[in-house]
Formats: C-alpha cells, sequence, structure tokens
C-alpha cells in the first residue's frame, strides 16, 4: 500500500512539474517576443523634452527604436573662438555652459565635427539664450577642401536663433549627407553683435551611425593599397 501512495504522489509531482514548465514556457515565450527596451538615455516619443514641446513634433527626437540613431553634442563654451588679430574677446557662462563673442575683433568660434566613418547626418540642432531685439546668432555645418591650399568650404546646413526671449532651441532643415573624414568638418558660430545678449550654449548633431560592419570596415582595409 505503501509503495502504490509513494509512486502516485510521484506521479501527482511529476505531472505538476510539466505542467510548470509548459506554463513558464508560454509566458517567456511573451516575454521575448515583446521588443527590446529602448537604449539607456534615449526618450519616448510621446515624452516631452526640457521645454515642453511634443518630442513626436520634434523630427530629430524619438528615435528609440532605431539602435543607430545617435547624437554629436558639444557645449557652447567649448567653441573655440578666433578674429582678426590674437585680441579676440570671449566670454563663459560656465554654469550654463553658454559662450559669447565680444569686441569688434571677434569673427566667429568652431569646433571640428568627429563622428563615424559613414554616418548619415540628418539634422543640426542649438540651444541658446538670445536677449537680443534685433541681431541672431547663426550656427553652421560646413565642410573643406584643399585646407592650407585653395580652399573652399561649404555649409551644408544653418540654423539661427529666433526671438528675443531668452533661453531657446532652435532646428535645421532636414539634410541627408554621409560623413567623409577624408575631408575636414567644423560647427562654425557667427553672432550679429557682440555685447552679450547672444550666447550659445549647445550644438547637437543628429546622425544614422553606420552598422556595426561598417565601423569596423575601415580597419579591415588598412593593408589596402589604396589610401
Amino acid at each position: 500500500m505503501k509503495i502504490k501512495l509513494v509512486v502516485f504522489v510521484s506521479v501527482i509531482s511529476s505531472f505538476l512539474m510539466i505542467i510548470a514548465m509548459v506554463a513558464l514556457g508560454a509566458f517567456a515565450g511573451k516575454v521575448f517576443a515583446q521588443n527590446p527596451n529602448p537604449p539607456t538615455g534615449e526618450r519616448s516619443p510621446l515624452t516631452t523634452s526640457h521645454d515642453n514641446t511634443i518630442l513626436a513634433d520634434r523630427p530629430d527626437e524619438g528615435k528609440s527604436v532605431s539602435a543607430t540613431w545617435s547624437y554629436y553634442f558639444i557645449l557652447g563654451n567649448q567653441l573655440i573662438p578666433f578674429g582678426k588679430n590674437s585680441s579676440t574677446i570671449y566670454t563663459n557662462n560656465t554654469s550654463l555652459g553658454c559662450m559669447s563673442l565680444m569686441g569688434i575683433n571677434s569673427a566667429g568660434a568652431s569646433f571640428p565635427l568627429n563622428i563615424p566613418q559613414g554616418s548619415v547626418i540628418k539634422y543640426v540642432r542649438i540651444y541658446y539664450i538670445d536677449n537680443s531685439y534685433i541681431n541672431d546668432m547663426t550656427v553652421s555645418l560646413t565642410t573643406y577642401s584643399d585646407p592650407g591650399g585653395s580652399i573652399v568650404y561649404t555649409h551644408l546646413v544653418r540654423v539661427k536663433s529666433t526671438g528675443y526671449a531668452g533661453s531657446g532651441t532652435a532646428l535645421s532643415s532636414e539634410i541627408t549627407h554621409t560623413f567623409d573624414n577624408t575631408i575636414p568638418y567644423s560647427i562654425f558660430y557667427t553672432q550679429e553683435e557682440m555685447d552679450g545678449n547672444l550666447q550659445i550654449c549647445g550644438v547637437r548633431i543628429a546622425y544614422y551611425a553606420p552598422t556595426l560592419y561598417g565601423q569596423f570596415l575601415p580597419s579591415i582595409q588598412k593593408n589596402a593599397t589604396t589610401p
């Protein structure tokens, strides 16, 4: 009698274990069938940005479904000022990451763009403080050919500040440009007045990074005869 009872209990336990395994498998199948979570740091297209605009209405936002959507961001005070002579003056708003050109000798500021070869650039967004009633600032994404020779520069896209309400952001028109690291690229900044009312606080380049294969391809080709 005891042997039968043990066998019966063993059969029941095995049966319950099989049911549990089937249920767990079904649950796991549902879990793994879902889309992966957005990459860390990306926002959902339905959330709002720091300036309370809907991200779905901002074409350079809400791309978390694509693992290759990327940003290149620099602060305004990382821009390198240049001018007509060595007396170029500028001021940093360190707490906000902003910079303003000051004085009649200030011509502009720039910063090199360095993203993966083959990336497709789509937008330039600027963050700024604009308290000028008349004048604005401009950021251009610029390429150069034949540095040191007959330099020819091309502004791929430009974006300007708007209004005079203080801090704001502005987005360029959409472009489709494939990054070529055999030529120089520059984030080129100018402002129309030099009294501190215009401050550039940040520049963000939105682009599609190349696939993993594309990123490693230049290393594979290092031994090629063509430079």
